[in-house]
Order: C-alpha cells, then structure tokens, then sequence
C-alpha cells in the first residue's frame, strides 16, 4: 500500500464517517452504528475486495434497516428485541 493511498483511505473513511454524524445532527436521530465504521475501511480501505462493492455495501445495510424496523414493530426497543434482529440478520 503507498503512502498516497493510505491517505486517500484516512481521509475519505474519516469524512464519511463525520457526513453521517452531520446527518444525524439535521435529523435528531441517531444514525451513527458500527457497521457504518466497517462499511468505511471496507470502502476506502480495501476498495479491490468483492465485499467492498458498492451493491454489497448498499444491500446489506438496506437488508438491516428492514428487519431492524420490522423487529422494533413486532417486539419493541429492548435487548431482546435487538438480539433476534442480529440473528434474523
């Protein structure tokens, strides 16, 4: 890896990452997760990966945020809920 590329990956995982708090600011919602984090070093930092392909990126958080809302529909916000939902996921 060289030096430029590694800078490249900082700085785009690093402001994609600071649009989404933004967002969050606008919306008053919490949008900041984990995944966010991974999907960033996948997407900046290993960009030649085939997980890292925009359609694999998209889908997956697309998948999760249908059964996250579907899983808070059916049984709520606790911890329970939010378990079978990564294990429905």
């Amino acid at each position: 890896m060289s030096l430029r590329y590694a800078f490249w990956s900082f700085l785009s995982a690093t402001l994609g990452i600071l649009a989404i708090y933004e967002m969050t600011m606008l919306v008053g919602s919490p949008l900041l997760i984990g995944s966010f984090g991974a999907s960033a070093v996948l997407l900046f930092g290993a960009n030649d990966s085939p997980l890292a392909q925009p359609r694999n990126l998209v889908g997956g958080h697309l998948v999760s945020a249908v059964v996250a809302v579907i899983v808070v529909a059916l049984f709520g916000s606790t911890p329970l809920s939010m378990a079978i939902g990564v294990g429905v996921r």
